[in-house]
């Protein structure tokens, strides 16, 4: 882990003599930022078994040794009831062993069913299923194709470019709803070219949080994949980012129940826990009074978005807490990180930067979000942060408990 150290020594030769010694020093934060690229797990050793460096404890001996346990150079391990797919790969110019893991969840009894299945079917039966999974993954993958080349068009050559594809299918309906948000999005950027004469109400209405243009392209990435390896899970995926845009567009409702704009979450959570498999988790808490209150929409979003973009960063797993609940006439609303945190130096740049009138160019989601609450609900209101360095960092949204009749 993040205590291993690894010192490699090469002598230098000139006509024969030694002349000197190089040295390369590596400690454990080396590695974890190197392998923090990758979303799979891993193990280092020397060519005698003892470990350099691992990703996650539970790779580790039962004994307290430093000695790991030679593995096949390819197929399936279990560890602590775990399946993991392994590809070792030996590094002799490097005296070293490289394991490659990657989590494999199975279903014995799927497998066991599959197998009886194919065998009553025979031979046609599975010649015929697989043609048509391939005609099916071969017109996803270019309906996919299509919608990620106009997706690039928008994002580096014209963001008012019309994205036009012509599937009849899902991808689509897809590009339909990017067309309105996009559509919304130059709307709202035309309106702001007189700022001055703007007042309370449409400032607030500007700073509405929109869907991260990284958020879809890695979205549609995940999904291409998928259709090769799970269609159903790729289908499922695809349902879900297709409620997220709608919701995401909706002009309609500028307000809703706090349980509403949850449901939005979860699936927002579905699909970043398929992007990071299991180096993500995240738990959410609560309470049954809050669900009636109504909050501004994507109220919550970009500090979850937040918490993953700077956590991700210098670890190779997070884990998010969400907690809302009442305070008298309050409603409260946390999303805390074990991130690397920040120093007190930054946490007080950062308090001072979001009730600030001058937009900067980093975190201003927060600063927007912040600007959004005191202007809706007064002083007293906004988003409050915390953080331990190395440790945590925390975000809690405060404001007034409204129901639908308050509305």
């Amino acid at each position: 882990g993040d205590r291993s150290e690894c010192v490699y020594a090469k002598p230098l030769y000139q006509e024969g003599e030694l002349v000197g010694i190089v040295t390369v020093y590596l400690n454990g934060h080396d590695w974890g930022n190197l392998f923090s690229e990758y979303q799979y797990d891993c193990i280092i050793t020397d060519l005698d078994g003892a470990i350099i460096y691992y990703t996650k404890n539970v790779f580790l001996p039962e004994r307290n040794t430093n000695k790991y346990k030679a593995q096949p150079a390819k197929g399936l391990i279990t560890v602590q009831d775990n399946r993991y797919r392994i590809r070792t790969r030996v590094l002799t110019d490097q005296n070293a062993i490289l394991y490659s893991l990657v989590y494999s969840p199975g279903n014995a009894l799927a497998i066991i069913v599959g197998v009886v299945t194919i065998t009553i079917l025979g031979g046609i039966w599975l010649v015929m299923f697989r043609k048509l999974s391939q005609m099916m993954a071969e017109k996803s993958a270019q309906s996919v194709d299509a919608l990620v080349r106009e997706i690039r068009i928008l994002r580096h050559e014209d963001n008012e470019h019309i994205i036009q594809i012509d599937t009849e299918d899902e991808f689509e309906e897809i590009a339909t709803q990017i067309n309105k948000m996009v559509k919304s999005i130059n709307d709202l950027n035309t309106r702001n070219t007189d700022l001055i004469k703007l007042n309370s109400m449409i400032e607030m209405r500007n700073l509405q949080t929109q869907i991260n243009p990284h958020f879809i392209y890695n979205t549609l990435d995940n999904i291409k994949y998928l259709i090769l390896e799970d269609p159903k899970k790729a289908a499922h995926l695809l349902e879900k980012f297709t409620h997220i845009l709608r919701y995401s567009i909706n002009n309609t409702k500028k307000e809703v129940s706090l349980a509403e704009d949850i449901g939005y979450i979860e699936d927002y959570l579905y699909i970043q826990k398929t992007r990071f498999g299991e180096r993500f988790k995240c738990s959410m808490e609560i309470e049954p009074e809050c669900g009636k209150c109504t909050i501004p929409k994507l109220l919550l979003q970009p500090l979850i978005e937040n918490s993953i973009k700077y956590g991700f960063q210098k670890k190779m797993e997070l884990s998010i807490e969400i907690r809302c609940w009442r305070q008298d006439d309050f409603l409260l609303m946390r999303v805390q990180d074990d991130g690397p945190g920040v120093s007190l130096e930054t946490l007080a740049a950062l308090r001072s930067m979001i009730v600030s009138e001058e937009i900067k160019t980093e975190h201003n989601g927060l600063q927007n979000l912040c600007r959004r609450i005191i202007l809706k609900y007064g002083n007293g209101c906004g988003l409050f942060i915390d953080s331990e360095e190395g440790k945590s960092f925390t975000v809690t949204a405060k404001l007034l408990c409204r129901g639908k009749k308050d509305v």
